[in-house]
């Protein structure tokens, strides 16, 4: 069994996502105001001799990593994992096939634990007012979902209503958003606060203090990641659980320092770092310690790791971004596949994919239709 090529198919689609001169890009508000632009999409088959092929969306890979896959064995992940050092789109279209050769869901393959997760809507940040935040919130506990995560302002001049630099940030009117929701939704409803590293030490301190009296399951991500001491410094000052990093690559070898250095209280990954192999790895790293792991969104490719992992390590699945006039389209696939990743079960639960490999159908005859 060998691998023969990796073929790229590249064709277009739209987005309304947009870039600020900030590089950031989730403006809601914005993006409901723009027209859709054409972007290109790629798509990655690794063929092989069996006449079976496994597909990952990405771009291509690079020279280097798929000379190093022509001619290999795509049953022998961990040794291409490593040889790669953890190339994350390698290690998915090798997940892939082996799900399709054996017509499993990579799941399975991984052991397997569970059907279906309870899941968390996510919101998007920069909605508009505390209000407008609150509204949402509660839109969606009326959905169905126990539990809501709110991104407040980054990125993002809440007094203004415009994009500004990720510092300096507005912690007092992100604790507004935050009182605002918790009051409209109610003590029984389990929320979280991700703010995508944007914060210093006081800032953070302030905030947590101010979550923990609100009741928050935990604080994700509040300062940059690449200093590790402002971490070990909040765990040690507030009570609400200090979740992160998630933006620090080489898994599972980058977590070992915050684990023992008690930088967090609960640990965060996704298979965009490394791959699966690497955040199933990294994943076993936090079960060890006895702490839990989050998961940065969903997507095909974190399936696999939610299904494969038993509750007490990965509690919930995390659902969206969600926004006022975004909801609806989160549940239409795109149009190159043919079904969402993470349907509902109608009871507050995401379904895990059944079908062999990573789940996901593609529509050929759109690729075929615009390809590039």
């Amino acid at each position: 069994m060998k691998i023969t090529e990796i073929k790229s198919h590249e064709f277009t689609a739209t987005t309304r996502r947009m870039s600020s001169k900030y590089g950031y890009s989730a403006y809601p508000i914005e993006m409901l105001q723009s027209e859709p632009r054409e972007i290109s999409v790629q798509i990655q088959e690794l063929v092989t001799d069996t006449g079976t092929s496994g597909y990952w969306m990405g771009p291509p890979l690079t020279p280097w990593i798929n000379q190093l896959a022509i001619g290999e064995d795509p049953i022998n992940r961990e040794w291409l994992w490593h040889q790669s050092r953890g190339n994350s789109d390698l290690d998915m279209l090798l997940w892939d096939f082996a799900g399709r050769y054996f017509e499993t869901p990579v799941h399975k393959l991984l052991g397997g634990y569970r059907d279906k997760i309870k899941c968390y809507a996510s919101s998007f940040p920069n909605m508009g007012s505390p209000e407008v935040f609150a509204d949402h919130a509660e839109e969606c506990v009326k959905k169905g979902y126990l539990a809501y995560k709110i991104h407040a302002y980054m990125y993002w001049d809440p007094f203004k209503m415009e994009p500004a630099p990720r510092s300096p940030a507005f912690p007092k009117m992100d604790v507004e958003v935050c009182k605002a929701v918790r009051e409209r939704v109610g003590d029984d409803i389990v929320l979280m606060l991700d703010q995508a590293c944007i914060y210093n030490y006081e800032e953070a301190l302030y905030v947590g203090k101010a979550i923990e009296e609100l009741n928050f399951f935990w604080f994700e991500s509040p300062m940059p990641e690449n200093i590790i001491e402002p971490y070990i410094r909040l765990v040690e000052n507030v009570g609400v659980p200090v979740c992160g990093p998630e933006g620090v690559e080489n898994l599972p070898y980058s977590r070992t320092s915050w684990i023992l250095r008690k930088a967090c209280d609960m640990g965060r990954s996704e298979f965009k770092y490394n791959g699966i192999t690497g955040c199933m790895k990294t994943v076993a790293l936090y079960e060890s310690f006895g702490m839990r792991c989050t998961i940065h969104g969903g997507n095909w490719g974190n399936m696999p790791i939610y299904g494969a992992t038993n509750h007490n390590t990965i509690e919930y699945y995390e659902r969206g971004l969600f926004a006022p006039g975004h909801d609806e389209a989160y549940e239409e696939p795109p149009p190159y596949l043919k079904e969402i990743a993470d349907p509902l079960d109608g009871q507050g639960n995401v379904l895990i994919p059944q079908k062999p490999g990573l789940g996901f159908e593609i529509d050929w005859d759109y690729i075929e239709n615009n390809r590039v």
